[in-house]
C-alpha cells in the first residue's frame, strides 16, 4: 500500500517510520526546504542554535526510546541530561526543580515542608497520570489506553490553577508549580489539570535532556528509517489539494503541478488549511469547520537568540528559568498578550543549554506573542526583542558584556517555517475547556484520510508528537488488517 504524508515535523516522521516499518510505501511530502518543522537548528557568524525545542524527556529506559528501539534509531541519537528540569526567578527568590523524581521530591519538600500533605497527593498523581497515560506504548500495545470514565472525570475539565489550590494550602508552591506554564503556552488559571500534570510527570519520570548535535540529529534518524525501509522524502514540495474519490482519499496534488497517487493520506499539518483548503470544497465537513470555530491556537512567540562570549556562565545558572517580576500575576501576563489589557508586568523564559551545539555558547530567550496583534512584526519584532534582552541584562548586571550577537524571530518566522495558524507554537491550547481538551481525533469524515501532530491528542511538545504519531501509525495498521483500507 502507499501512504502519502503531509508534512515532516516529528509526529509526521514518527508516523511515517512506522508505517514503513509495517511494509506501507511511505512518501513524506515537506514544503520547506528543512525537514523537521520545529527540530531544526540554524547557523548565524558561527554560533549554532537550536529555533524551537530545547529539551524534552528522553531517558534511556522511557518510552520514547522504546519507540526508538521499535525503530532501530536509538543507537543514533545521544541525549545530555540536563540538571535541572527548570527554575523559578522572581525578585529575590528562586527556586530550582532538579531533575529526577527523589531530587525533585526532595528540593520541594525542603522549600515547602509545611505542604508535606498536599505534595504527597502531587506525587501520588504524578504516578497514576504517568501510569494511565505514558506505559502502554510497547509493541504488544496499541497507544493509548482504554476509555476510563473514572480517571476522566478525576482530571479532565479541571484547571490546573483549582487543582493545586485544593492540593495546596500556601499560594506561593502554587505559583511555583503553576510557573511551569511557558512550556505550553498557557497559564495555570486556564490550563488544562490533565495536560499540565502531564507535562510535569513526562519529565518527572523521564528527566529533561537535548540532543548531542540538536534536535535535528533525531529528524535525521527518522529520515534514514523511512528511507532504509524504501520510504522517500520530497523537499520543497508543497501540498495544493487532496483528491478526494468517493469519500476516500486517493492521493495529492502539489504546487509543482506533480499528483501522488496513495491508498491513504496523513496530514501533519495545519489544520484550518486541511479543512479549509486542501480538502476540495464539495469534501468539507461543516462539522469539522464548527469543531474548528470552536477551537483556540496557542499563542505564538517573539524568540531572541543571543551569541555569548566565554565567561556568561558565571552570571546565568540553570538550564531553563522562567523569570516573573511577579509570580502572582501569571494570568494577566497571558491576558495582556491575547488583548493587550493595560498590564504592565514582565516575564521571560531564557535557555541556556548545557551542551551547545557548536563551539561557541549561545543563549535563547522566548517570550509569547499573538500574531494577531500585530500586522508589522518586522520592525516590532526588533523593538520587543531588545526589551527582552535589557531584562535579561537587568537580572544579570555585567551580562550585557558577554552578548556578542543578537538574532530575533517573530511569529511570523514561525508561520513561514511551518504553516501553523497565526504562527502557534503549541498546536491548539491546552486550556480545560472541553473542547480543548479533546482536541482533534486522528480521523477525520474522508475515509483514509488521517490527522496527526500537536493539533490532535495528546498535544503539544516532544514527547506528545511523537507519541501521537507512533498511535496514527498503529490505528492505520488496525484499519488495514481490519480490511477498511
Amino acid at each position: 500500500m502507499d501512504a502519502v504524508i503531509i508534512g515532516s515535523g516529528l509526529s509526521g516522521l514518527t508516523t511515517a517510520a512506522f508505517l514503513t516499518k509495517q511494509g506501507f510505501r511511505t512518501t513524506l511530502l515537506e514544503q520547506h526546504y528543512q525537514p523537521g518543522g520545529y527540530a531544526h537548528n540554524f547557523s548565524r557568524r558561527g554560533y549554532r542554535f537550536e529555533a524551537a525545542i530545547h529539551t524534552a524527556p528522553l531517558a534511556r529506559t522511557g518510552v520514547l526510546f522504546s519507540l526508538f528501539e521499535q525503530l532501530g534509531i536509538a543507537d543514533a541519537i545521544t541525549t545530555v541530561r540536563q540538571d535541572e528540569m527548570f527554575r523559578v526567578k522572581s525578585g529575590d527568590k528562586e527556586y530550582c526543580i532538579p531533575h529526577d523524581p527523589a531530587h525533585i521530591r526532595q528540593a520541594l519538600y525542603d522549600y515547602f515542608p509545611e505542604e508535606k500533605p498536599g505534595l504527597d497527593r502531587f506525587f501520588a498523581d504524578l504516578e497514576e497520570v504517568y501510569t494511565h497515560m505514558f506505559t502502554l506504548f510497547t509493541p504488544d500495545k496499541k497507544g493509548y489506553p482504554d476509555k476510563d470514565p473514572g480517571f476522566a472525570r478525576k482530571f479532565q475539565g479541571q484547571s490546573y490553577a483549582s487543582y493545586l489550590a485544593e492540593t495546596f494550602a500556601g499560594e506561593e508552591i502554587q505559583q511555583v508549580l503553576g510557573g511551569q506554564w511557558p512550556y505550553v503556552g498557557i497559564p495555570p488559571q486556564r490550563g488544562s489539570r490533565l495536560f499540565l500534570t502531564m507535562l510535569f510527570a513526562t519529565h518527572y519520570f523521564n528527566g529533561s535532556h537535548s540532543i548531542r548535535g540538536g534536535f535535528s540529529t533525531l529528524v535525521d534518524a527518522l529520515l534514514e528509517c523511512i528511507e532504509r525501509g524504501g520510504g522517500q522524502v520530497v523537499l520543497k514540495e508543497e501540498v495544493s489539494s487532496i483528491n478526494i474519490e468517493n469519500k476516500y482519499a486517493r492521493g495529492v496534488y502539489t504546487t509543482s503541478d506533480r499528483y501522488y497517487e496513495a491508498d491513504l493520506v496523513v496530514a501533519d499539518c495545519n489544520p484550518y488549511l486541511l479543512h479549509h483548503t486542501l480538502i476540495p470544497e464539495q469534501w468539507q465537513s461543516k462539522r469539522f469547520h464548527r469543531r474548528l470555530s470552536l477551537l483556540q491556537p496557542s499563542l505564538s512567540s517573539v524568540a531572541v537568540y543571543l551569541g555569548m562570549k566565554p565567561g556568561y556562565e558565571e552570571y546565568v545558572q540553570g538550564n531553563v528559568i522562567l523569570w516573573y517580576d511577579d509570580m502572582a500575576c501569571q494570568e494577566e501576563l497571558y491576558t495582556y498578550t491575547r488583548n493587550k489589557t493595560p498590564y504592565q508586568g514582565d516575564y521571560l523564559m531564557i535557555l541556556n543549554p548545557r551542551e551547545p551545539l557548536g563551539e561557541k555558547p549561545v543563549l535563547t530567550l522566548l517570550t509569547f506573542a499573538d500574531q494577531k496583534q500585530n500586522t508589522q512584526w518586522k520592525s516590532e519584532k526588533e523593538r520587543v526583542g531588545q526589551k527582552m534582552v535589557d531584562a535579561l541584562c537587568s537580572l544579570y548586571p555585567g551580562l550585557e558584556a558577554y552578548i556578542d550577537l543578537i538574532e530575533t524571530g517573530s511569529p511570523d518566522t514561525f508561520y513561514r517555517y511551518t504553516r501553523n495558524e497565526e504562527g502557534a507554537i503549541y498546536g491548539f491550547e491546552n486550556s480545560c475547556e472541553p473542547f480543548q481538551e479533546t482536541k482533534l481525533s486522528y480521523t477525520t469524515h474522508i475515509k483514509n484520510l488521517y490527522q496527526c501532530g500537536h493539533w490532535s491528542l495528546p498535544g503539544c511538545g516532544v514527547y506528545n508528537v511523537i507519541t501521537n504519531g507512533y498511535t496514527v501509525a498503529k490505528q492505520i495498521q488496525q484499519d488495514r488488517d481490519n480490511g477498511k483500507i
